[in-house]
């Protein structure tokens, strides 16, 4: 498989299910993580403060985590893009989280034999350019 890096996103945002009203500190977290990862870049980012937050379900992907974030009491910090782009559709708030966030990088796997096809290096070439200007809201 190739790894290709598309974007840097900021964490900005961190979506609650309430409008208006930013999560308590001991509210429960959605951490998005390919299963068997270790913590996320939040809970390094809190740890270095020595602090943590209560994880109590995991998603595989960003897109995953809004349903189960607007359907429960749950928060997640997510990439502005997506929170923006899809998290107001489904009712959710978006505030700044107290802290400051690393970027992260975004990226695409395809298996090598997929190099040469014009019809495959097209759609790369638009979820790039997708990516790279950010989702519609």
């Amino acid at each position: 498989m190739r790894m290709r890096t598309t974007s840097s996103l900021s964490l900005s945002l961190l979506l609650a299910a309430c409008l208006g009203s930013p999560p308590a500190a001991g509210i429960g977290h959605v951490l998005v993580a390919v299963p068997g990862e270790g913590p996320g870049l939040v809970d390094e980012a809190l740890a270095r403060r020595g602090l943590e937050r209560r994880v109590v379900a995991r998603v595989p992907h960003f897109l995953a985590v809004l349903p189960v974030v607007a359907a429960s009491d749950l928060v997640c910090t997510l990439a502005t893009r997506v929170a923006d782009g899809l998290g107001r559709g489904l009712g959710l708030a978006a505030v700044t989280p107290p802290l400051e966030l690393p970027a992260f990088d975004v990226v695409m796997y395809w298996h090598p034999r997929r190099d040469p096809d014009p019809v495959h290096a097209w759609l790369r070439g638009l979820v790039r350019d997708v990516a790279s200007a950010g989702v519609a809201a």
